[in-house]
């Protein structure tokens, strides 16, 4: 009979209702406390020697450098020649045409660039964003900043209208 009027409590269990001892009672409510009074995890402190997969490279390390004092001279070492043959490959111009009163070239694959679009150029780690100028029957002209150049579809990869050699 003192078994049966021990004290017992109804705790909640996945199934509904579970009859427990004082003794199992107590442990699990010592365990929640353990989990509930524990000291929050510092996240920062686990993780700062870790590599972060979305930004792998160590950016710490980078100077900063003030763009505008430092324009004149990279503008001057820039090969513009080298960006607009990079450009006029990926553009592979075959001709110009004009939907629904805009005009546009023509690429060899079928794909059409807007003539007043700019197209990025990766070239040695840098993005230039190169302008396409202009378009008629003859060819097309490439800018970036004050310098230009224009291809003639026939030779687009290689040779602009000026003679010049594209490198």
């Amino acid at each position: 009979m003192a078994a049966l009027t021990a004290a017992v409590s109804l705790l909640p269990a996945a199934g509904g209702a579970q009859v427990v001892s004082d003794k199992a009672r107590q442990n699990r409510l010592e365990d929640l406390a353990r989990v509930l009074d524990a000291a929050p995890i510092d996240y920062e402190a686990i993780l700062k020697d870790c590599r972060d997969p979305f930004y792998p490279v160590d950016t710490r390390s980078f100077k900063t450098v003030d763009q505008k004092e430092n324009v004149g001279a990279v503008s001057e070492v820039v090969d513009y020649g080298r960006v607009f043959a990079v450009a006029a490959s990926s553009i592979r111009a075959t001709g110009t045409m004009s939907r629904a009163g805009r005009q546009m070239i023509v690429g060899s694959g079928g794909d059409l660039f807007d003539v007043g679009s700019k197209q990025d150029v990766e070239m040695d780690s840098v993005i230039y964003e190169v302008l396409i100028q202009s378009a008629d029957q003859n060819g097309y002209t490439l800018s970036i900043e004050a310098e230009s150049v224009t291809i003639p579809y026939a030779d687009s990869p290689s040779t602009t209208s000026q003679g010049k050699a594209l490198r």
